[in-house]
């Protein structure tokens, strides 16, 4: 039997009183003290079938604190811990707990941060993406699976009306005002389910939907995306994205404008009472239309729309 340690909210609030408090006695400290426990919770499970006794003298603090059922809640696994042999929601469960970790470390930043936070945030987002990468490519079942723990956590899943491709994204915590994401693309393409991981990338976007339009002998997916600005100012989009010979193509340019073809459509603008909750941009298969509000030139949203039809070989503007 193998175990696994899941943090807890109140775990997280007791790692940064502790942080604080330790970073009160020497500049540094706190940070090493989250670092050991980190590295405490990975191999917690090596120490669970020694007497306590048994265990090395510099862990019995830990002990204690893990030991208390309401900072640290313990459950049995079954299985090879391999991606392809584990469950679905014992995968989930690591790859929550590996949000946990960057939720905790973003809760550090303020006056006397350490100087490498940054960075060790950076590193443990690129742990949580090539997991979710890994997971998502070795067990074709997750195309479909919900993820209802991952999403309570801060996690965007989007899937098409096929269930051939997803979109995951998730928050950078890269500090400031603005927020960004980081991605998962997921989709199916003949027997085979692929998984395409963009950390940094040109597209920031956090997406919510996915729509999806067969013409010309393809079949195309819409995402709507978001990306947070500043504390006042947000984007939204719409991205063409299409599935050939096995590969995900972001260049899909079936959108005309006056500038030429383009792939993506979208907007800024400032957020005040009138900007309503949800999507503002939708797609109406029915009419094959793209919606979205005018946006003024300083950049307050409009109850005007926008309209790009689908006219056999592009979107062009009809409103």
């Amino acid at each position: 039997m193998t175990y696994e340690i899941m943090l807890l909210p109140e775990a997280i609030t007791e790692m940064q009183k502790a942080f604080e408090w330790y970073e009160q006695q020497k500049a540094g400290l706190g940070f090493e003290f989250i670092r050991f426990l980190f590295w405490f919770q990975d191999f917690f499970p090596i120490f669970l079938p020694m007497k306590p006794k048994s265990l090395p003298p510099y862990l019995s603090l830990f002990t204690l604190l893990l030991a208390c059922p309401r900072v640290f809640s313990q459950s049995p696994s079954k299985g090879h811990p391999a991606v392809k042999t584990q469950s679905l929601a014992a995968a989930e469960r690591k790859l929550v707990q590996q949000m946990n970790r960057i939720d905790s470390l973003d809760g550090l930043r303020g006056p006397g941060q350490p100087e490498d936070l940054s960075e060790t945030i950076e590193s443990e987002n690129n742990i949580l993406g090539g997991r979710l990468e890994e997971l998502t490519a070795g067990v074709p079942s997750s195309l479909t699976y919900k993820f209802p723990h991952l999403v309570a956590a801060g996690i965007s899943i989007a899937t098409s009306p096929d269930g051939l491709f997803r979109i995951y994204s998730w928050d950078q915590n890269a500090g400031g005002t603005a927020h960004e994401y980081n991605k998962v693309y997921q989709y199916k393409s003949g027997d085979k389910v692929y998984s395409k991981l963009e950390i940094d990338g040109n597209d920031g976007n956090r997406y919510s939907k996915i729509y999806m339009l067969d013409a010309n002998d393809k079949r195309y997916y819409l995402g709507v995306g978001h990306v947070r600005i500043s504390t006042l100012k947000e984007g939204e989009s719409i991205q063409a994205f299409s599935i050939e010979h096995g590969s995900l193509v972001d260049t899909v340019r079936i959108i005309k404008t006056q500038s030429g073809l383009t792939r993506t459509l979208g907007f800024e603008y400032i957020m005040d009472e009138h900007v309503p909750d949800g999507d503002m941009i939708h797609y109406t298969d029915s009419t094959r239309t793209i919606r979205f509000p005018v946006v003024m030139e300083d950049e307050i949203v409009t109850k005007r729309r926008i309209i790009y039809k689908f006219t056999g070989l592009y979107f062009e503007k009809i409103k």
